[in-house]
């Protein structure tokens, strides 16, 4: 599930708590969790429901200034299906970005993570591929 910056910025400051998606099957379930920059989302439940069902406070629950506002942004989506109500919040911080942080890696953990590069790399179609890449990141940070 995609989300807009100012979304993820309202959801990790807790005004919002929910959003709205037109979809003909569900793409999330209750209890799933999704990584994002601003943490992980966390999805509490996945709701049908009707135009009439949509509250007010739904509309602002979701970051838009009104109910008005929020069913005439759900009636410009061009996906087939009917309105669903997302209930979420944030889990907390993304664990990758202190795994990242932290380059102290015990001999068995720089073992552990040679031998994963190795099993990817004995399996690709194209050979060895792991270590040109992580040379790529270390000569172009950020990119």
């Amino acid at each position: 599930m995609l989300f807009r910056r100012e979304v993820l910025e309202g959801i990790a400051g807790g005004r919002i708590d929910r959003v709205f998606r037109v979809w003909a099957q569900p793409r999330v379930r209750a209890g799933s969790t999704q990584r994002t920059w601003a943490g992980i989302i966390v999805i509490d439940s996945v709701t049908a429901v009707t135009p009439e069902e949509i509250t007010e406070e739904d509309a602002l629950r979701s970051g838009f200034t009104d109910r008005a506002a929020l069913l005439t942004a759900l009636s410009k989506s061009t996906k087939q299906g009917g309105y669903h109500r997302v209930m979420l919040h944030l889990g907390g911080p993304d664990p990758r970005a202190e795994l990242a942080g932290n380059a102290d890696l015990t001999d068995q953990e720089l073992a552990d993570l040679k031998t994963a590069l190795d099993t990817i790399d004995a399996r690709s179609r194209r050979g060895p591929w792991t270590r040109e890449v992580l040379r790529l990141i270390e000569d172009h940070p950020g990119l």
